[in-house]
């Protein structure tokens, strides 16, 4: 296990910045100039964010926009547990400071009565001296209006906290709550502690269920009936089962005919 835990809330130093692109390329910047594992980088807004395959992230102000840098070793396999760890902590921080419940949608989103609260980006970055970071960018809509999410189309499929609890939350404390649930998870999955698919499985309200999972140049068609270990989706296309990872699925949605 190579994946480190970004420090306690001491030694973190965090970058707070009225605008940017997005928070993943300037924290990429940082990790190749040289900045510390642990360095997080907040933006009020950002004018580029994006999700996984570069799908666009709305962002605008009001929301939580992080990234975080982890260092990692290249041939380190559990890095495909990070997205699961990095969704659970942010449910979890969500859930112990709204009192609100959660659920999960492999391999990253975070939602609320099955609309989309959060999302993650986990990328790399590397150095000129070879060694490499994870930088996880996080979302969450937060202090955002009905109408803010009308004005930027996504009313259908998202929400924010402020819709759903009918209060503003204090940025900075969702912020530095989410952080401490990183550190938590991380510590128990570096020293084997702790039941990550165990606290993980309950909020995945798809598993069970039919589901189409459109690949590159391919669609399978199947029932989500568990992770592995390493936090691969198990789908059980009739007599043939499929282990997925994060990377290869382009899309994950429930069938409509199921």
């Amino acid at each position: 296990m190579r994946i480190y835990s970004p420090g306690n809330q001491a030694d973190r130093e965090i970058l707070f910045l009225q605008e940017v692109g997005s928070t993943n390329d300037y924290a990429r910047k940082l990790f190749q100039k040289g900045c510390a594992a642990g360095t997080v980088v907040v933006a009020r807004r950002q004018i580029g964010g994006r999700g996984r395959r570069g799908r666009s992230w709305s962002s605008p102000e009001g929301g939580l926009w992080f990234s975080l840098i982890l260092p990692c070793r290249p041939e380190d396999s559990s890095v495909h547990k990070v997205p699961l760890i990095i969704s659970l902590s942010v449910a979890q921080a969500v859930e112990e400071r709204c009192g609100v419940k959660t659920e999960l949608k492999w391999p990253n989103d975070v939602l609320i009565g099955g609309k989309k609260i959060a999302g993650i980006l986990i990328e790399r970055g590397t150095r000129d001296t070879g060694e490499e970071a994870l930088l996880v960018g996080i979302g969450i809509n937060v202090n955002l209006e009905q109408e803010v999410l009308q004005r930027e189309g996504i009313q259908e499929v998202a929400t924010s906290l402020d819709i759903v609890t009918g209060r503003e939350e204090d940025l900075y404390a969702l912020l530095l709550s989410v952080l401490d649930k990183i550190e938590e998870n991380l510590h128990n999955l570096y020293y084997n502690q702790g039941d990550l698919l165990g606290k993980v499985t309950p909020r995945m309200s798809i598993l069970g269920q039919m589901v189409a999972v459109q690949l590159e140049g391919d669609t399978i068609y199947g029932r989500a009936s568990g992770l592995t270990q390493e936090g691969a989706l198990v789908i059980q296309a009739g007599k043939r089962t499929r282990t997925l990872y994060s990377g290869d699925v382009v899309s994950l949605r429930l069938r409509e005919d199921s």
